[in-house]
């Protein structure tokens, strides 16, 4: 049997949602933590691994967000030599950071109110922001993460993970 492994490349948010890992159109199981796991803080976080055997072959991997219209595909080949090991990572964090910054900011709106004209420039650019940040999301949804088959894989960094 071969080994495939998959883990994300870097772990940057305090709050993850988990990702459902699909190979061959079939769903194999959720990586992350559910429930109400995911609403806990986790101030220092490890990237999610997951290990799988399977027979030496040709797959299609997708991983999906929780958001089910969030997803990536990618197509690789499995051999019994060397373990295969795929990264993911989500390619939005400047884009996400942008939406935190705007519900932040429509939070402290709630709470304070603003002089004219600052109240209706804040509308304008927040709701502006947002539905750029919607319209991109809608458009790359089908290629949210980016993928990378890591070749030179020794035997101790797969310990250390």
């Amino acid at each position: 049997m071969a080994n495939l492994i998959i883990r994300e490349a870097k772990s940057r948010t305090m709050f993850r949602l988990p990702h459902l890992i699909v190979l061959n159109a079939r769903p194999l199981g959720v990586l992350g933590k559910v429930g109400k796991e995911v609403l806990k803080p986790q101030l220092k976080t490890e990237p999610l691994q997951a290990n799988i055997a399977l027979p030496a072959g040709h797959y299609v991997l997708r991983i999906q967000s929780m958001i089910k219209w969030i997803s990536s595909t990618i197509e690789f080949d499995v051999n019994e030599s060397a373990p295969t090991v795929i990264e993911f990572d989500h390619k939005e964090f400047w884009w996400d950071m942008l939406f935190l910054v705007d519900i932040i900011a429509w939070i402290v709106q709630l709470f304070v109110s603003f002089e004219n004209p600052w109240n209706i420039v804040y509308e304008v650019v927040s709701n502006g922001a947002f539905l750029v940040w919607l319209f991109h999301e809608f458009r790359i949804r089908n290629k949210y993460f980016k993928f990378q088959i890591v070749e030179n894989l020794n035997k101790s960094s797969l310990a250390e993970n």
